[in-house]
């Protein structure tokens, strides 16, 4: 059974935008690092631990926050029937205070009759049934999981440490026992996490911060091939993956590592973005500012011949693909563009009120995406064919998911309630833009989407926030 990818970590465009999500991952692993100081870390890999249906708003060494501070103890797993009911919530409970679940922002992955949730450097397995936890595993410590991918007897993990070590691991789904692990970088900065994809041949390809690609199994957890001198993130299509290497942008066999073809990156942008969408090499600048270029070149992952190139006159963003289309966005102005995978020609484009769109889903019919401003947030519907708004449902506050898209009726969003103190799991009718129905959260999202199953919908609240109380009516 292939892979399928979980999260939906942002491609970097700079390698100043490395950078920034380098930090935060710094500080986020520092969080981690910094609670543990002064305490055992060595626990066991895994456990089995009492299942919770309430939270405990005790911070770690006892100290209880006043109302509307972060717990910072507690996430939850929960699991919401297609129609709105909770079926079940669970707190997640670190064994020791040092690694207390405070939520990470990773989608998590069904393993068949159990589901993995990320929380830092902690995963837990959970009975799809009735929410149990049967099992935790402790990730190396000062790490946290960043990305995560599932099949029905294993779950691979992609975790960083400040110190920039990422790792592979693989643990079993059953028990949570660890299968194999690889180290893959030991740099001083964190690049994997925005670097790296999976191929058809169930392998992880990624690039180091030495520069070197590599392809790692994600059934063994081997090494299978390398080559020196890579000079941006991959793009995996199936049997091939490409990458720029050495002024040339070529297409590595994926179970050889052999090249397969090569092309002058000759009219491309130095240092070169490559994306794998709709069947295409989609090719922009991974740098931003003044002298960027800004045009769109979509190469052929057969033998790297030019398909088609795409001027909107300022440097595009390529966001997203769908039967209807490719989607790109700009700023300076802000605009928003369909074009034709075929020809690279602009069916339509439209004024946005911000570039910040994020979780582009496009059908033959729909454009849906989350338009963020400064102080909230709309998902919004437009028509693929003519571009004109259908309907937008908001504001949002807060931090917004992604939109997942359940049964094609309805589209799930999950955000901050006003108060940023709980959160709330929205379904979204598709024709009207109305709630269809709204559930609240124990805890704002940590922005991964929603992820629907045959099970339920599974989402991770998570960073408790202890609630006020309400006024008295009497005064």
């Amino acid at each position: 059974m292939a892979l399928v990818p979980c999260d939906d970590w942002p491609m970097l465009r700079s390698s100043s935008a490395i950078s920034v999500v380098a930090c935060a991952l710094l500080c986020l692993s520092a969080c981690v690092s910094c609670s543990a100081s002064g305490h055992n870390a060595s626990l066991p890999r895994t456990s089995t631990i009492a299942e919770t249906a309430e939270p405990s708003y005790a911070a770690p060494g006892g100290l209880v926050p006043s109302c509307g501070e972060a717990a910072g103890t507690q996430a939850w797993a929960e699991d919401v029937s297609g129609a709105g009911a909770v079926l079940w919530r669970t707190a997640l409970s670190a064994e020791a205070p040092e690694r207390a679940a405070t939520g990470t922002g990773v989608q998590p992955v069904l393993l068949s009759k159990i589901a993995a949730f990320a929380d830092n450097g902690l995963l837990f397995g959970m009975r799809l049934q009735d929410g149990k936890v049967i099992w935790e595993a402790v990730m190396p410590e000062q790490s946290v999981v960043v990305s995560m991918w599932g099949e029905s007897s294993s779950v691979t993990v992609l975790t960083s440490q400040n110190s920039g070590q990422e790792t592979l691991e693989s643990l079993d789904a059953a028990t949570g026992d660890k299968r194999w692990e690889v180290t893959l970088s030991q740099g001083t900065q964190s690049y994997a996490e925005g670097t790296s994809g999976l191929t058809g041949e169930n392998e992880l390809a990624t690039v180091t911060p030495t520069g070197e690609l590599l392809a790692v199994s994600l059934t063994t957890g081997h090494i299978l091939w390398t080559v020196p001198d890579a000079e941006s993130s991959p793009a995996e299509f199936g049997s091939v993956v490409v990458a720029e290497d050495s002024g040339r942008i070529v297409g590595y066999n994926a179970a050889t590592g052999k090249v397969a073809w090569a092309t002058p990156a000759t009219g491309l942008p130095d240092p070169p973005l490559l994306q794998a969408l709709d069947g295409l090499v989609v090719v922009t600048d991974a740098s931003s500012g003044s002298g960027t270029s800004t045009v769109a070149t979509a190469l052929s992952p057969t033998d790297g011949h030019v398909v088609w190139r795409f001027d909107p006159g300022v440097l595009p963003s390529a966001e997203s693909a769908g039967p209807a289309g490719i989607g790109f966005v700009t700023s300076t102005p802000n605009q928003l563009y369909l074009v034709d995978a075929q020809t690279g020609n602009a069916d339509w484009h439209a004024q946005t009120s911000s570039s910040a769109i994020t979780g582009l889903l496009i059908t033959s019919t729909d454009m849906y995406y989350t338009q963020n401003s400064s102080s909230s947030a709309y998902l919004i519907d437009r028509k693929t064919g003519a571009g004109s708004i259908r309907w937008q449902f908001g504001p949002l506050y807060g931090s917004t998911s992604p939109a997942t898209l359940l049964n094609g009726d309805s589209a799930l969003i999950s955000s901050e309630a006003e108060t940023g103190v709980t959160g709330y799991l929205s379904a979204v009718d598709l024709t009207t833009g109305k709630t269809d129905w709204q559930v609240t959260l124990p805890a704002p999202a940590a922005g991964a989407a929603p992820l629907a199953t045959a099970a339920g919908i599974l989402v991770e609240p998570s960073i408790a926030y202890v609630p006020c109380p309400t006024p008295s009516s009497n005064g």
